[in-house]
């Protein structure tokens, strides 16, 4: 059994975007809570690209991030991101039946 999963999406910003984008971010990470589904949300910044950013989210299944990122296409937020990204934002998607891993 699946327990959940785990979604990536990395974004590379047009430099000029950065700024805007930290900047109202939490807003909308603030909606993902009210989502079905929703466990969590992280948003990393690089530590070599002051552009590029990841997010990590968990959710309690893959329709779950499904749903939420088809209300986010609705409110133009993705549409937003893509014209504000020097690239397509990279998106992975990973089961939470853990192979291997350590901890201190």
């Amino acid at each position: 059994m699946i327990d959940g999963v785990t979604v990536t999406a990395v974004l590379s910003l047009k430099p000029e975007a950065v700024q805007g984008f930290v900047a109202g971010i939490q807003g909308m990470i603030e909606k993902a809570v009210h989502h079905r589904g929703f466990r969590s949300i992280r948003l990393l910044p690089s530590h070599n690209d002051p552009n590029q950013f990841i997010f990590i989210e968990e959710w309690d299944a893959a329709q779950d991030f499904t749903n939420y990122m088809v209300a986010h296409n609705a409110e133009g937020e993705v549409d937003d991101f893509v014209a504000n990204s020097t690239v397509p934002p990279q998106i992975g998607m990973w089961n939470n039946d853990q192979v291997g891993g350590a901890a201190k």
